[in-house]
């Protein structure tokens, strides 16, 4: 890819930061995507507590922006702005939670994850 990731990514929507926290996933893969071949797309999110398979937290196909909109618990509705790349190119992200994480952790995890791997920061507006 040949986009050069920015540091700071500003979220129009209010919403609470939960306090800064060491956890982490057990271990985390984000890799880009497979190139569009023509074909259908299938985006998915799988996993994460209170599913069938609460160890394991896979996104494919997702775009930075879905991935923030579940490391906030943002809806569709709540608007984030930042750089095009955003909702354009798309990433498989693989993570092992610890057994008894909650959604409240695995969306700490996330934002750990997006703050270490991308180099994202963000701030609230009303």
């Amino acid at each position: 890819m040949a986009h050069r990731y920015q540091t700071a990514v500003p979220l129009s929507v209010f919403f609470l930061i939960l306090p800064a926290s060491s956890q982490t996933f057990e271990v985390a893969s984000v890799k880009p995507a497979a190139p569009y071949n023509g074909g259908p797309i299938h985006i998915a999110t799988t996993g994460g507590p209170g599913t069938d398979n609460p160890t394991r937290l896979t996104f494919s196909n997702a775009t930075l922006t879905m991935v923030l909109q579940s490391a906030f618990d943002l809806q569709d509705t709540q608007k984030i702005d930042g750089p095009n790349w955003l909702n354009i190119d798309m990433f498989d992200i693989a993570a092992t939670l610890p057994q008894s994480a909650t959604k409240d952790q695995m969306r700490i995890m996330l934002q750990n994850l997006l703050a270490e791997r991308f180099h994202m920061a963000w701030h609230r507006e009303k």
